[in-house]
């Protein structure tokens, strides 16, 4: 289900992004940042992003910074991308795993928070990253 996210037919992919979220399967976010990588379109960059529906915030978290990295997504996508973090995803009380903190760590090290933008939202996101100890 999730290499069909890649496939070239934005048919396909769209049916496997609907079937993503019906079904709860949340592709990585490595997974993710390759197959944006060769999108093509806002519209089908954002049928990727929607299969990652059911991932948690710290995936999410991880996509954004990915995301951030890509050339083809605009400021605009981006701001609704964080716009629906915080709104819907950033919900819980969850702690990363060790995992997570990890890759965010690694995200952090591509982003420095001297390069994230200076916006209320990325500094939001940098505390709570300090507060999970994930930030120094």
């Amino acid at each position: 289900m999730i290499a069909a996210l890649g496939d070239p037919s934005p048919a396909v992919a769209k049916t496997a992004a609907q079937l993503c979220r019906q079904l709860a399967l949340s592709p990585t976010v490595r997974e993710l940042a390759r197959f944006i990588e060769s999108a093509g379109s806002e519209r089908r960059i954002r049928q990727l992003v929607s299969a990652s529906y059911h991932s948690d915030k710290w995936e999410r978290l991880a996509l954004l910074f990915a995301l951030r990295r890509q050339p083809m997504i605009t400021p605009t996508l981006l701001r609704g991308l964080e716009d629906d973090w915080e709104a819907r995803v950033n919900r819980s009380y969850m702690s990363a795993s060790p995992d997570q903190r990890e890759r965010l760590r690694h995200e952090l090290s591509l982003a420095p928070a001297g390069a994230l933008p200076n916006s209320y939202f990325w500094q939001g996101v940098v505390a709570l990253l300090r507060a999970e100890g994930i930030a120094g």
